[in-house]
């Protein structure tokens, strides 16, 4: 795992009760340059003081308007006698400094996230090449990156009871939901290779998928996965790096892999056996944007064969963040102006922020610089309007209802587009005709 020099290391007690944590618990700490006599125990009851002590909540804001360079550690476990909202609500109870950000942390800290969830959209997925509907699951919250444009630094929360997880949440999640054939494992504020082998949670759910004969997605922007490559799952465990260009590594997203050793890492893995997928995620307009992202679309398409392609804009956050977080300086002036000058738009500018026709001059460059070197390489839009899939459909090769992308609950390796019956199967789920009608 990487060296990182926690501020503190936190553990609950619930974690004695199974050797499982424990053993967890202890190669972490020993992969974090500690000892167990260096864990400040606690029990539940407890949490919200520390989060108050320790400037939890106000450590939780984008890396580059307030950098943790050493976050606290939270070794805790999914109590199965009661529900996590019980949990989280006793935790709570008789605390009035219940403000949004300690309200969620709690919530993470008592497992909410990591029951079955709802991620991506519902009438957007099936007809406006949105995010695609599907569960996902968390056992972390905390990244060891430091991406300027990322809350999730100053903090890191790992539930430990990985094999218990599978059995009462994982097993019984996917006897219900037949349909749901790829999943992806913590893509929400962390980076699980990062934390391995140590964590020993990918081992478990790797051989688990493929028992069941599904698929797990791993998220990541490192450049270390060896350490992964021999679980002997090539079979069920498929790679998918966030690529940035040169700069936006090197500048914006410290602790990361470079842009090289991102494309390095994924050919070793390729060359293991492992299907790897790439999404060009946030695209941060720098200035001399259009010229790094050629080169890292170069020099990736020399070395990997991805199996699909992605990509999306920097998003998600308050224009005044965005530039809170980034130096003006090393942005594209043009689209900066733009971005300054739409920042009175409707709601809907906060979530894609930059202008649409901005992000269409960016995705339109990377689309034509990778057809230029493969012809035939899915290519889509992450999470995007309708109006740009109306826009670039052609020119990626990819129609808004079918394409394939990352991590929708149908990539399977190799697919080029979903089928008919993939299509019917998803327009048929109680949750999407609900939306949909």
């Amino acid at each position: 795992m990487y060296r990182i020099y926690p501020g503190k290391v936190f553990a609950n007690k619930i974690i004695k009760k199974d050797e499982r944590c424990m053993r967890r618990a202890r190669r972490l700490v020993k992969g974090l340059g500690m000892a167990e006599s260096d864990f400040v125990w606690f029990d539940d009851g407890d949490l919200v003081r520390i989060i108050r002590e320790r400037g939890l909540t106000e450590a939780r804001v984008p890396q580059g308007i307030r950098r943790t360079d050493n976050p606290d550690f939270i070794f805790n476990a999914i109590d199965f006698s009661r529900s996590p909202g019980e949990r989280a609500d006793e935790i709570l109870a008789g605390n009035r400094e219940c403000q949004t950000g300690k309200k969620d942390i709690v919530g993470r800290f008592a497992g909410k996230r990591s029951y079955p969830h709802t991620a991506g959209g519902d009438v957007a997925s099936l007809c406006g090449g949105g995010c695609r509907y599907l569960f996902e699951f968390h056992m972390v919250n905390g990244c060891l990156h430091q991406c300027n444009y990322c809350p999730a630094g100053g903090l890191v929360t790992l539930l430990l009871n990985i094999e218990e997880w599978i059995e009462k949440v994982v097993a019984p999640f996917y006897k219900a939901h037949p349909w749901q054939r790829l999943s992806r494992f913590d893509v929400d504020s962390t980076d699980i290779p990062t934390l391995e082998p140590e964590y020993d949670a990918l081992r478990p759910l790797a051989e688990f998928h493929a028992k069941e004969g599904r698929y797990l997605v791993v998220f990541t922007k490192s450049g270390s996965v060896d350490h992964l490559l021999d679980l002997g799952l090539q079979n069920n465990l498929i790679f998918l790096w966030s690529l940035t260009a040169e700069t936006q590594a090197r500048v914006l997203e410290r602790r990361s892999g470079s842009t090289r050793e991102r494309i390095e890492a994924a050919r070793r893995a390729q060359q293991a056996g492992y299907a790897v997928r790439f999404k060009f995620k946030p695209i941060v307009p720098l200035k001399n944007w259009r010229r790094e992202a050629t080169e890292m679309i170069d020099l990736l398409l020399k070395r990997v064969r991805p199996d699909n392609i992605t990509m999306g804009s920097i998003a998600y956050m308050p224009i005044h963040d965005y530039l809170a977080c980034i130096d003006p300086e090393l942005l594209d002036p043009e689209i900066l102006r733009a971005t300054r000058n739409g920042r009175d738009e409707t709601a809907e500018q906060e979530r894609e922020m930059l202008p649409r026709e901005a992000r269409r001059e960016m995705y339109e460059h990377y689309i034509r610089e990778i057809r230029k070197r493969d012809a035939d390489v899915p290519v889509a839009l992450c999470n995007e309007s309708e109006e740009l899939w109306d826009d670039l459909g052609a020119l990626m090769g990819a129609d808004k209802r079918e394409f394939t992308c990352n991590c929708g609950p149908m990539a399977l390796p190799g697919l080029k587009k979903l089928s008919r019956e993939d299509m019917a199967t998803i327009e048929k789920l109680p949750e999407v005709e609900k939306c949909t009608k």
